[in-house]
């Protein structure tokens, strides 16, 4: 998944045994490809990335990656 926007996760995703990103969670884009997540994470500016980041379908892209980059800073 090459790509410069922003992913989230839409469902828990584990390494392993180890939970590595909850629902919402920015996802860095090399770990996608290199975990077989493509089907399990979504841009933040699309419908299923919004409503991984709790937003409502009627938010805009901007907002959506606002609120993506919000939500990276304070779990890290």
């Amino acid at each position: 998944m090459a790509t410069t926007e922003t992913v989230v996760a839409t469902k828990p995703l584990y390494i392993g045994r180890a939970r590595a990103h909850n629902v919402g969670d920015v996802v860095p884009p090399e770990n996608v490809e290199r975990n077989g997540w493509e089907k399990d994470v979504a841009k933040a500016s699309t419908a299923a990335g919004r409503k991984a980041l709790g937003l409502t379908s009627d938010a805009t892209a901007s907002q959506a990656e606002a609120a993506a980059q919000a939500s990276s800073s304070t779990r890290s």
